[in-house]
């Protein structure tokens, strides 16, 4: 054999050496990603499972919450005084007159008016649930 079909030979060892070698990191990295998704399922497994939310709350509670609901708009609606109503409904008049003027207007006071009577009601509803929690 000569020098030049040696190191071809040499290149082939070389190469299928590489070859051999690359395959067995391939596997030693499937082994390790199976034993990582193994020991995922493991722990979820464990772990004890979640409450169906759906049983935590049964359909009857639900009414009651959305009539609960009903009943302190209707009280906070009744503890708005008539200064409150009126300063609600000039924002409201100066809204609709910025229709006919200017669009930019218009938005700024009907904005202003739903923040100002959302902001009344709510600080009702507070002092609603506070006194009834202090009962």
């Amino acid at each position: 054999m000569d020098l030049n079909e040696r190191l071809a030979a040499r290149r082939k060892e070389l190469a299928e050496e590489a070859e051999r070698a690359r395959i067995e990191a391939d596997k030693a990295r499937q082994a390790e990603l199976e034993a990582a998704r193994q020991a995922a399922q493991a722990k979820v497994a464990a772990e004890p499972p979640l409450p169906d939310p759906m049983t935590l709350q049964t359909p009857a509670k639900k009414a009651v919450d959305i009539d609960e609901g009903v009943e302190l708009l209707k009280d906070a609606v009744e503890r708005t005084t008539k200064k409150q109503v009126a300063i609600f409904c000039a924002m409201a008049v100066l809204a609709l007159i910025g229709l006919s003027q200017d669009t930019l207007m218009a938005i700024f006071w009907a904005v202003c008016a739903l923040g100002y009577i959302a902001f009344t009601l709510g600080t009702h509803i507070e002092d609603i649930k506070k006194s009834s929690v202090s009962e």
